[in-house]
């Protein structure tokens, strides 16, 4: 079911699949001409990318034509991973599974989020959402799920700025619960972090500036992230009625904290977790480079 809603978002993925922004001038042009085990090493854009390098790698397996497709396919894996974790056992203290069942629907059928749609290019994403929910789960009880766990941990630190911002989370959910299990994924995160720091503090030179302001925060809140999840794409984060823009940012924060302060430890540091996302610079934290009004396959 939750590749068929995929699919239906954008059938020419799958179907017609060609290469978005950076995976096809980046990752497999990195893997094809340098080797794919040489490619892993390699920073791009600050940070270790660990996770479509690997996709990357994959793709030289098939035909050159059919490279595309594998990496997209390898995108779509990681896109519908959170919707089997929700479900399963491990998040029954989130809630019963009718709300489970919901939150993943929700998470298949947010509108304004077609870029992020089934590439491998936005897979970081993704896979940064799955190690959060991993992180504050119940404990995995057999070698399988902590294989599992210690996979995407790994991967996940390895592969963009995330680690950096899960750290804390790992830090917290472990000072709550006590588990032992817990300074496992902690250790890693400490490691994927200051390897991610390294990298961005030596090996990142360019400079641009963010343009931060209050004005623009509120348009991005207002536009993107409340009104952006329930209408979709819409030009109001741009429009000129900075007063309804502010009742929206006004609106949409207190029932925000609303919700916070009567969840549960788990939900808390889940929505801690998401804003601090949030805080991420506009241009995807440096893991595209390819400029906004390119289309899918121009890059």
């Amino acid at each position: 079911m939750a590749i068929a809603l995929v699919f239906s978002r954008q059938p020419d993925a799958i179907l017609h699949a060609q290469f978005f922004a950076e995976d096809g001038h980046v990752w497999f042009a990195d893997a094809y001409n340098n080797g794919w085990f040489t490619s892993l090493f390699r920073v791009q854009d600050g940070y270790f990318q660990t996770l479509p390098r690997l996709a990357a790698a994959l793709s030289l397996l098939a035909p050159l034509s059919l490279a595309p497709l594998v990496m997209n396919l390898a995108g779509l894996f990681i896109q519908i991973l959170p919707v089997p974790l929700l479900l399963s056992h491990r998040f029954s203290r989130w809630g019963a599974l009718s709300l489970r069942a919901a939150l993943a629907f929700t998470y298949l059928a947010m509108p304004n989020c077609s870029e992020m749609n089934v590439t491998i290019e936005e897979g970081p994403w993704h896979l940064a959402l799955v190690g959060c929910l991993l992180l504050l789960c119940s404990t995995p009880t057999n070698r399988p799920w902590k294989i599992f766990d210690t996979t995407v941990f790994v991967l996940c630190g390895l592969t963009g700025p995330f680690a950096i911002l899960l750290l804390p989370i790992a830090g917290l959910h472990l000072w709550l619960r006590r588990e032992r299990w817990g300074y496992w994924p902690l250790g890693i995160l400490t490691c994927a972090a200051v390897m991610q720091s390294y990298a961005l503090l030596v090996t990142h030179r360019d400079h641009w500036p963010l343009g931060a302001s209050t004005e623009r925060l509120i348009r991005i809140l207002a536009g993107q992230v409340f009104l952006g999840a329930i209408l979709g794409s819409n030009g109001l984060g741009a429009s000129d009625t900075m007063p309804f823009l502010v009742i929206v940012t006004i609106a949409g924060s207190l029932l925000v904290a609303y919700c916070f302060f009567n969840a549960s430890s788990e939900w808390k540091l889940f929505s801690s977790s998401l804003l601090w996302f949030l805080q991420l610079p506009s241009a995807d934290l440096s893991l595209r480079s390819c400029p906004p009004d390119r289309v899918r396959g121009a890059c």
